[in-house]
């Protein structure tokens, strides 16, 4: 990615993620980081963001992105051309598979890539095969340690899929391994919810402040966390959780998105702490909702892949009563800080955070949407991503490049 010498975002509508304020704004970049105004000499870039919404570059804290395994999408493939500029992948690889996830991954990805190591040293690389947690012999504690250990700026948590369809009678066990490899390395833990057991409260009751339940909103679980045909009620388990700094993140995925319970937990006072896609190799095609593979002979594997990313979620969310800007906080500071990437400013547009930045057109249109269950409903807009800039250059241009002026043409 060439570094241009300077960049101007002039005349758009600008996400401010410290005051969750949409405010009119232009926004200056120089080497890579977002800068204090200047006034652009003839070699600078003006990119026209009139009638765009500007962002810091949206991130998706549910990715797979092993690419090469079945379950794995290339992260150049989608991420930048959704307007996420960092991609954290969820446990696709475990101790034994995380070197090649990095060598194979990271060298030329476009987006900023971290991860969550998978307590069960094979990751979750396929679905094709058992269930990572079948074999209890393959979450080796002293494997994951010594991983962390060698990649501290690289692996920012551990992650446990806790459904009985991943670990069977094991599974109780494997989320008591986590929660003891987590706290060995200090880092938090992100526990999958699904079809039980453990319940959805024994999960929640191993959780601590910065510990992440991904799919908080899935169908799978007895218990939601506000029940639709009970007038909303509040989960208690899920109530003490959040009250203890535990966070909620959507990780919508091919099945993991109830729409009609994040609903109730939104008209509840419950709303996510993040917002993620779950995004993966095999995806909900947008014609007929089968299930297939995104492999490299398939037609509409690019589109669907791209789809289904994480702008369709946030599209979801504001059409199930969600505000525009509550949506944005959740796909960029507050991921940021669930990541621990806050420190570095990504998830800002403040002076001296990276320059990773996403203009999107707010397409005020009536939009069919569906979940993973078949549950039909309405939205009225929908967010489309137009430009993405990573590290202050330009990785994507949707206008065919008509929204970049030359700063002789703009005066």
């Amino acid at each position: 990615m060439s570094d241009p010498t300077g960049s101007v975002i002039r005349g758009g509508a600008v996400f401010d993620s410290a005051r969750a304020a949409i405010v009119p704004a232009d926004v200056y970049v120089r080497r890579a980081q977002v800068v204090e105004p200047f006034e652009p000499a003839r070699t600078d870039t003006v990119i026209n963001a009139t009638g765009l919404l500007v962002t810091p570059g949206w991130i998706d804290l549910h990715t797979h992105i092993f690419a090469g395994q079945d379950l794995g999408v290339d992260p150049n493939l989608l991420g930048h051309r959704t307007g996420v500029t960092t991609m954290i992948d969820a446990g696709s690889s475990g101790a034994h598979l995380y070197e090649a996830f990095a060598s194979s991954v990271l060298p030329t990805a476009i987006p900023r890539i971290r991860s969550f190591l998978n307590v069960s040293s094979i990751g979750t690389t396929s679905i094709l095969l058992a269930g990572e947690l079948r074999q209890l012999d393959y979450v080796d504690e002293r494997a994951c340690i010594e991983v962390v250990e060698r990649h501290p700026d690289q692996i920012i948590g551990v992650k446990v899929r806790a459904s009985a369809n991943v670990g069977g009678a094991n599974t109780r066990e494997a989320l008591r391994r986590a929660r003891t490899i987590a706290d060995a390395v200090a880092l938090p833990l992100m526990v999958h919810v699904g079809p039980p057991p453990p319940s959805y409260d024994e999960v929640l009751a191993v959780l601590n402040a910065g510990d992440i339940v991904t799919h908080c909103f899935t169908g799978y679980t007895r218990t939601p966390i506000a029940d639709p045909d009970h007038g909303d009620r509040l989960h208690e388990a899920a109530v003490a959780a959040r009250e203890r700094g535990v966070l909620f993140d959507v990780g919508h995925g091919g099945g993991s998105f109830d729409a009609r319970r994040v609903a109730a937990a939104l008209r509840a006072g419950f709303p996510p702490d993040t917002i993620s896609s779950d995004v993966h190799a095999y995806v909900d095609l947008p014609a007929g909702g089968d299930v297939a593979p995104v492999v490299a002979d398939h037609p509409v594997a690019e589109t669907s892949l791209i789809e289904q990313g994480l702008p369709l979620v946030a599209t979801k969310m504001l059409a199930l009563g969600m505000s525009l800007e509550d949506t944005l906080l959740r796909v960029t500071a507050a991921p940021a800080a669930a990541a621990g990437l806050a420190s570095l400013g990504v998830g800002s547009l403040a002076p001296g955070s990276p320059a990773d930045i996403a203009l999107f057109r707010v397409e005020h249109e009536p939009i069919s949407l569906a979940d993973p269950r078949g549950f039909a409903f309405t939205g009225d807009r929908a967010l489309r991503a137009v430009m993405t800039l990573r590290a202050g250059s330009v990785v994507f241009d949707g206008t065919g490049g008509a929204g970049v002026l030359p700063r002789n043409e703009d005066g």
